[in-house]
């Protein structure tokens, strides 16, 4: 919003919008409006507007939060790497915003992102150097993948996580520990890289 240095002589330039990104729906008694101002500046407030939020513009405001969340992922507009903060986990909430993207709206949109999100999925294969990193499979080849305790069981994938993802159940003593690991081929290691392992 705009600020005026003096409440005199006040235009229409002086003002500003405030909106509210976030459309919310209110069952009846809710009440509507505004307090806890922040500062020694006084405010005026000209008007208030509650109005119904059509398809269009919840659309729209999907689209626009979807297009930002995807370019997020990437270092550059040409996409052609990762930020390196960017998680697989991550990649799937961005790839859920896609998902729910009005057909009606945005299809050629939603098409263009969701190439963008397979994309962005492709990079973090590529550069993540543990194998099976969808758990496919646990104790069949060891050598090559996953392998662990008794007691893991492999999830499919829900609206929270879309690929499967362990759960490892709780261990009763240190006899019989409940593990998870993966041998990475020295092969694969870069000399004076250091490596993150992130789960």
């Amino acid at each position: 919003p705009a600020t005026a240095t003096s409440l005199d002589n006040l235009q229409s330039s002086d003002f500003g919008y405030f909106e509210s990104a976030n459309a919310f729906t209110s069952s009846l008694g809710n009440i509507v409006g505004v307090r806890n101002f922040s500062g020694t500046a006084g405010v005026i407030i000209d008007r208030f507007e509650f109005i119904p939020v059509t398809a269009t513009l919840e659309a729209e405001y999907n689209l626009e939060r979807a297009q930002k969340a995807v370019n997020a992922l990437f270092t550059s507009t040409n996409q052609l790497g990762l930020k390196t903060n960017v998680t697989d986990y991550h990649i799937d909430q961005v790839s859920n915003l896609v998902t729910y993207l009005s057909d009606e709206f945005c299809l050629d949109e939603k098409r263009e992102l969701s190439e963008k999100v397979k994309h962005a999925k492709r990079l973090s294969d590529e550069r993540n150097l543990l194998q099976d990193s969808n758990f496919k499979d646990i104790n069949r080849q060891p050598e090559r993948g996953w392998g662990g305790s008794t007691g893991i069981t492999i999830q499919g994938g829900d609206d929270v996580f879309k690929e499967n993802y362990v759960t490892l159940s709780g261990t009763f003593d240190e006899c019989y520990p409940t593990y998870l690991y993966q041998k990475i081929d020295e092969s694969k290691l870069k000399a004076f890289t250091r490596y993150q392992l992130r789960g």
